[in-house]
């Protein structure tokens, strides 16, 4: 394998300050083992999400409702990022939306071939974490569990319970968030119109987030995530159904799980040391599906001055 112009510049650089032949020899090995980690990564990619590749030619124009939700819970995504202030920063922002959009099409096609039905293991957390470990170029995580309890009028219950959900999952973003619970509306006449006993109810969130972040400096540093998160309605989800049109208090009780997953985006982009083995990873239509299905919300340009993460 002839080496990249990177490995020749770093090499370059030691021998111009007189570096001795171990040290080249170190470097050399330690970027060989970097290679064969990316190259083994890719792999892994390919052999877990390639065979759900039949899906884009077997799947409905429009997914079916019952791959959104059931008696058990609900599943969302959503792609949320920056369109920047400064148009130094657009073409960089439109790659990485494109990276975490098609990261997003992977995932949801796997989701959809092989977990159909909105059920218990479609609704863990754990099991979309498993799923995800396998993309490539991922970062270690984070997890934190949140819990939220408030006593409110029957007749606010639909409005406050999707505002939460809202608020779980945008942090901050007055304009976003206008534009965001329009969608959580409709996916609440999804949610509400359905038939329910269960004692709890779920809503399980996977979001790409694209952010600038300020660097200190006067300047911005690039951040892309994949965020999930298991909502769980503690109570019995009849009852705050059948609440909806009552005056009567209500008490509402939630706690939701979340992990939080890095991606190295820079090295994914035009250029970037691993550019053509993601190119040949995703294809050009792994997010058909995916742009198509109603539970799917896609705000990738939100004014930056409108929305400020919390990373």
């Amino acid at each position: 394998m002839k080496p990249s112009l990177l490995q020749l510049h770093k090499l370059t650089i030691l021998r111009e300050n007189n570096m001795s032949d171990n040290k080249l020899l170190e470097v050399q090995a330690a970027e060989k083992v970097e290679r064969e980690y990316a190259e083994e990564s890719f792999q892994k990619a390919k052999d877990f999400f390639l065979p759900s590749i039949e899906y884009l030619t077997e799947a409905p124009d429009v997914p079916s409702q019952d791959s959104i939700a059931s008696k058990e819970g609900s599943i969302q995504f959503h792609l949320i990022g920056h369109k920047p202030s400064d148009p130094a920063y657009d073409d960089l922002m439109n790659q990485n939306a494109d990276i975490l959009l098609a990261m997003g099409g992977l995932v949801y096609n796997h989701m959809q071939s092989n977990y159909r039905e909105v059920n218990k293991s479609k609704l863990s957390i754990n099991t979309w974490n498993e799923v995800i470990s396998n993309l490539p170029a991922l970062a270690l995580g984070t997890s934190v569990n949140k819990s939220y309890n408030n006593n409110i009028a029957g007749v606010q219950v639909s409005a406050e319970f999707l505002s939460l959900v809202a608020r779980a999952i945008i942090t901050e973003g007055v304009s976003l968030l206008v534009d965001f619970q329009s969608f959580l509306r409709s996916m609440g006449d999804i949610v509400f119109s359905g038939e329910t006993k269960d004692q709890e109810y779920k809503i399980l969130t996977c979001t790409y987030q694209n952010y600038l972040v300020a660097n200190g400096v006067g300047g911005y540093y690039d951040y892309g995530a994949i965020v999930l998160k298991e909502i769980n309605y503690l109570q019995k989800f009849l009852e705050l159904k059948g609440a909806c049109t009552s005056a009567k208090f209500v008490s509402v009780s939630m706690k939701y799980a979340e992990i939080v997953t890095p991606v190295h985006t820079r090295v994914l982009r035009k250029g970037g040391a691993l550019y053509q083995d993601f190119q040949d990873l995703v294809g050009r239509d792994s997010a058909a599906q995916l742009n198509k299905a109603k539970n799917f919300f896609n705000a990738p340009k939100v004014p930056q001055k409108d929305l400020t993460p919390k990373v």
